[in-house]
Formats: structure tokens, sequence, C-alpha cells
């Protein structure tokens, strides 16, 4: 399978929409089938994805790289390293998939997102919490991380949200699902191999959406939508999904980003979203390289949250 044309990282400017209109046809082209899928009844919500290849004349540092994503606190860097003709896989998630301490279980799913560029927290809350569309994505999210979790659950399965997110470049409406769970039978990893993937990076029904994601996506995902993480030797551990990420291998980068589709799913709105997603590692390129400008960073300073104080490489 051919990759999409690259774009060369000299002198940073953001990509205009003829520089798109590629990606952008073949993308809201897949969308469109989607929906009529879901308009058929055969399919609740697909996940579709969407890369872009970014080069420079000089390779990237991958240390530099890592260490401009781990600048944001408001997601956790992560770093995958594959032999040279692989490259590194790296990122900043911002999504716990799953996190297991003792008996106690939590996850954090986002679902529902809108660019942060010139949106204020109270505007932004209002856009994704009275979305029809939002809320049906989320909740999708939601019920079936809630249903598969009430089959080892201990005791009752707690839902506090959504509330809004941010990152650097996205707004996203997050829950936390919380309960305790019996660690003679479930630590962390029987915990992921329990949800992932969910239908934030999936879809429902499950299994449809996978056979429509491989046959629409033009790529392989790779680690992308996958997890990062660690247990430790007694199964407590934490694990995120590999989102706002990137597989860097010399002077070239290709970028992943995806979008949650749902009756109500606007075409071109869903391939802007992925636009958004994909400018952490774009800002973190570009910010990481010798040559050309770093694009300018959106202060979110209010917003972040503590939960990306540990970095881990795997």
């Amino acid at each position: 399978m051919s990759l999409p044309n690259s774009r060369s990282l000299g002198h940073r400017t953001e990509p205009s929409r003829a520089d798109d209109s590629e990606h952008r046809s073949a993308f809201t082209s897949s969308v469109r089938s989607v929906l009529r899928g879901i308009s058929d009844g055969t399919l609740q919500k697909v996940v579709l994805a969407r890369t872009d290849v970014i080069t420079r004349p000089e390779d990237f540092d991958e240390a530099e790289v890592f260490a401009r994503l781990s600048s944001d606190r408001s997601s956790l860097a992560f770093q995958v390293h594959g032999s040279e003709s692989q490259g590194d896989f790296l990122g900043a998630s911002p999504e716990v998939l799953v996190r297991v301490n003792g008996a106690r279980l939590v996850s954090t799913p986002f679902a529902g997102s809108v660019p942060t560029g010139g949106v204020l927290r109270t505007r932004a809350r209002n856009e994704l919490i009275r979305s029809a569309k939002v809320g049906t994505e989320h909740g999708l999210v939601i019920e079936d991380i809630v249903g598969r979790l009430r089959g080892v659950a201990m005791s009752d399965v707690d839902v506090v949200g959504p509330e809004l997110r941010s990152t650097e470049r996205v707004w996203h409406l997050a829950s936390a699902i919380t309960t305790t769970v019996d660690r003679a039978y479930i630590d962390s990893l029987a915990a992921v191999e329990l949800l992932h993937p969910t239908p934030a990076v999936c879809g429902v029904p499950r299994t449809a959406a996978l056979r429509v994601i491989s046959e629409s996506e033009p790529f392989e995902r790779g680690l992308f939508g996958g997890v990062v993480g660690w247990q430790s030797r007694d199964g407590d551990g934490e694990w995120r999904v590999s989102i706002r990420c990137g597989l860097v291998t010399g002077s070239s980068a290709r970028l992943f980003a995806g979008a949650g589709i749902v009756r109500g799913s606007d075409a071109d709105a869903e391939f802007d979203e992925t636009t958004a997603k994909m400018r952490t590692m774009n800002d973190a390129l570009a910010a990481a390289g010798k040559t050309g400008a770093p694009a300018p960073l959106m202060q979110t300073d209010e917003t972040r949250t503590q939960e990306g104080d540990a970095r881990w490489t795997t």
C-alpha cells in the first residue's frame, strides 16, 4: 500500500486546504460509506483513522521529540523503540484505558472532541455536552466498558462524568469509570485483554467495526490505537491508549489520528478533527527540528490536569 504524499518540514507553515484535498477527499468518502452502514442499522459507531507523512532533509532526533511530548502535562508521553528500519513509535496519550492499584480498577475513556484553537472552555463544554452526536459517541464507549466490567466486578461499576478535559490541541469529553476486582483473577494485563479495543478506537458492534476498518483504511495501524504502559510484579499497572502518535524513521514521520463516526457525523468536520489531533505530534516534530520555526503552542495551563506527572518509555 502506498503512503500519502509527504510534506517537507522546512520553514513550518500550516498546510493549506488545497494541500490536504487528496487526503480530505479519500477520508470523507470513507466516512460517508460508514454513515450509510449506520443508516441501514448494521453499525452504530466506527472509528476511522488516517495518516499523514512529514519529512525533512535531516533525521529527526527522537529524544528531542520525546522531550517535547513530555512537556504537555495533560498527557503521558511514550516511546517504543524499534529497529533502525522500523523506527520509533512516539506519542502523548491523555487516555487511560485501565489503571489497577490493588483491588481498585479505573478506566478513563475519551470520546467526543473539538479543536482548542479559538474555543473557550465554556463554549467547548457547551458544544460537547449539548451535541446529540457527541452524546451518542461517548455513551457507546461508556456502555461497552461498563458492560464488560460488570462481568468481573466485585462491587458496583461507578461512572463519573462526562467532564471536559483539555490537551494542548483538543478539548475532550471524558468519564471516570471505577470498580473493584478480585486480584486473584484480574491484574492490569487481564483488564486490558477484557476491555481492548474499546469503541473509542474501534466501534460498535466490535466485529463489524473491525471489518469495516480493515476494508476502509488503506494502511496498517500497527501500534496506533493499541496500548502502552507497565505492570508491576504484583499485577498493578497503568495502560494508556496509544493515540496522538507517530512512527518516526530517520527523516520521515508518519502521523496517525482517528475520529468516531456515528449517526449525525459530518464528514468534513471529522477530517478537521483528525487534523487537530495530529498537531500534537506535528508540534513536537517542528519544535524538535533544527530547521524551521516551531509551531506556536496553545496555552491551556488553567485546564491542565496533574494526571501526566509520571513519564515512561517502553
